[in-house]
């Protein structure tokens, strides 16, 4: 449940605020959201990359197959959210009234 409180979350702040550089997002998450560290941050990311609910954001996995916080750039234009994104917003209202009661948005 806290993947999908972190992604309606960060989902939440793209869509109201604009596009946005990876810091503020990390800042955002591990101060507002239950985001554990910055792998955890990475990863969550890296999936909402991986499904097409954001964009500008590039993730490049060490030899290992690992990656950090470090690994993960935005473009010039920002990581942004994408028109799937906001769809995602606006049918998951089960996710908006959990993030409601959880989070505090200011």
């Amino acid at each position: 449940m806290e993947n999908f409180k972190i992604i309606y979350g960060i989902l939440s702040l793209l869509q109201r605020e604009g596009v946005q550089d990876i810091s503020p997002l990390l800042e955002y998450a591990m101060s507002n959201l239950p985001c554990r560290n910055e792998v955890h941050f990475t990863k969550i990311i890296e999936m909402l990359k991986d499904a097409g609910h954001i964009g500008g954001v590039t993730i490049n996995r060490r030899k290992d197959g690992e990656i950090d916080v470090a690994d993960v750039t935005s473009s010039d234009k920002g990581v942004r959210i994408t028109e799937k994104g906001t769809e995602y917003l606006l049918t998951n209202v089960f996710m908006l009234q959990e993030h409601s009661r959880t989070v505090c948005i200011p």
